[in-house]
């Protein structure tokens, strides 16, 4: 063996085939091969396979004595993902590298394809050597969320038995680098190089545990978590809900503990009193305030109030789907040993939903999917005049316990009880309404939730088959939420609601 000219600070190339066990030139040349009959079928250049490399030249790229051109150049840069001027410079100090394979451009057009069906998407798959992209969220117009950002690695994967897509050996040391720090972060497997347009994610903690022993020689990404409509839904919901709730973490628990500890019950807060309050932190406490109001009101009293709800966008969906506090007043619309289903009515003018994005349709559809799992059946009125009506739960056209908890304006939220007789007529006459002229009316759940499937202009039995997929397989390793102000049970029985749809 013919050592590096030790003169020199040692290259990137060194380091790397020092990393490896690659500095004997016998083990190199097999590797490189290897990666030649690799490359020539994922890059379609069949001039890469076969390419034989000499000792000499392995010795003047080490020395820095020759700068690999051409097609060895593109071999070598498939090997190491790495451009050859980088490998011939020289090798960061006190870092530990591993390098990523740059990705196919069937990947980066996958990308972008991505980013055009997903307008709150923009993915980032280009990055420095060694390093991962970034995944920016935006929030959308709702007032819901604000945008976020999660680290994202993309590995090149092949299709294999057993409903999964495997991320190879050749990878496995740069995930178990990528998805090592605790921090959020993706894995997104690709089939660019196999000529489809297709992504498969899996959370880095679940990607860590999968690869976590030795011998693991490969991630296998379950098939059911591909990107689509569905899964950037659950996405796209649960990481802007989750990131923000984490950040304003010790501000909502000081609310919190205030609330509990005050000698006057507080109804409602003003954006201006917490104006570092992200978006998704005033849906969160504009949602336990009300929660805790209806309970107050409610709880034990033997009776059943009907709800009309503000759910009327795909964001605020998300909140009955992820929040702990939403299912609390859920709890309050179940009546008493089973006698009979409880009662949500909406209104989704035909003029929302078709300005809206089918992720954010497939969202509603959830929210209605869970009602329908809980017992509660779903009615839903198309008349725009009805969209300005507050969140109100209606006892027997009694009382009205008003919830506005979705932030409008300057208000957070703003809880309150009537009893005026013209004003909770007002209420149960927009309940009556909805329930007389839904637009999804059917004799039984299934034939709600198709029917309003068909209202959002979703494809009700592929979504169907995509929720009992995901219900088989489970949606651990695609969802973790880390705040303990959110839950995934909302989701996962929306999910095996909607499997059901279809025999």
């Amino acid at each position: 063996m013919h050592p590096p000219d030790t003169t020199r600070p040692p290259t990137l190339l060194d380091a790397l085939l020092d990393k490896y066990k690659w500095t004997p030139y016998r083990v190199f040349r097999s590797q490189f091969k290897d990666a030649g009959q690799k490359a020539a079928r994922e890059l379609k250049n069949p001039r890469l396979r076969g390419l034989e490399l000499t000792e000499t030249t392995y010795r003047r790229w080490r020395q820095g004595k020759q700068e690999p051109t051409g097609d060895f150049a593109s071999v070598l840069e498939f090997l190491f993902g790495v451009d050859v001027t980088t490998l011939l410079q020289p090798a960061p100090v006190n870092v530990e590298y591993t390098a990523l394979r740059a990705p196919h451009p069937q990947t980066l057009s996958a990308a972008y394809q991505l980013d055009h069906r997903m307008p709150t998407s923009s993915l980032f798959l280009a990055a420095p050597p060694g390093g991962g992209g970034v995944w920016h969220l935006n929030g959308g117009d709702g007032g819901v969320f604000d945008g976020t950002q999660v680290a994202a690695a993309a590995y090149e994967a092949r299709p294999a038995a057993g409903g999964v897509v495997v991320i190879g050996e050749e990878d496995l040391e740069h995930v178990r680098v990528f998805t090592r720090p605790a921090r959020r972060a993706l894995v997104f497997a690709s089939l660019g190089g196999r000529g489809r347009d297709a992504f498969y994610l899996m959370d880095s903690t679940a990607a860590r545990e999968a690869t976590a022993l030795p011998f693991v020689r490969d991630l296998k990404v379950p098939d059911a978590y591909r990107l689509d409509h569905l899964t950037y839904a659950l996405m796209w919901a649960a990481l802007c809900f989750d990131d923000w709730l984490q950040a304003d973490d010790v501000m909502l628990a000081g609310e919190r503990e205030r609330l509990e500890r005050g000698a006057v019950v507080r109804t409602g807060f003003a954006r201006s009193a917490l104006p570092g309050l992200s978006s998704a932190g005033a849906v969160w406490l504009g949602s336990h305030v009300c929660a805790v109001h209806a309970e107050r009101h409610l709880a034990g009293s033997g009776v059943v109030p009907v709800l009309w709800s503000q759910c009327r966008s795909g964001p605020e969906a998300a909140a009955w789907l992820l929040l702990k506090d939403r299912m609390r007043v859920l709890d309050l619309l179940r009546p008493p040993g089973g006698s009979g289903p409880g009662q949500v009515a909406v209104c989704l003018p035909e003029k929302a939903v078709k300005g809206s994005e089918p992720y954010e349709r497939v969202l509603l559809l959830l929210f209605a999917a869970l009602l329908e799992s809980r017992g509660i059946a779903i009615a839903v009125s198309d008349d725009p005049a009805y969209t300005a009506m507050e969140e109100v739960l209606v006892v027997a056209e009694r009382t009205a316990v008003v919830g506005n908890w979705m932030p409008r304006g300057d208000g957070i939220c703003a809880a309150a009880t009537a009893e005026d007789p013209a004003r909770v007529g007002l209420y149960a006459g927009a309940v009556a309404h909805a329930r007389a002229h839904s637009v999804i009316a059917a004799n039984d759940s299934t034939g709600r939730l198709r029917r309003l499937a068909e209202y959002l202009e979703l494809d009700g039995a592929w979504l169907a088959g995509r929720c009992r997929e995901l219900t088989a397989t489970g949606i651990g390793g695609l969802v973790r939420t880390r705040s303990h102000l959110l839950h995934t049970g909302g989701l996962e029985a929306s999910l095996a609601r909607l499997g059901d749809l279809e025999p």
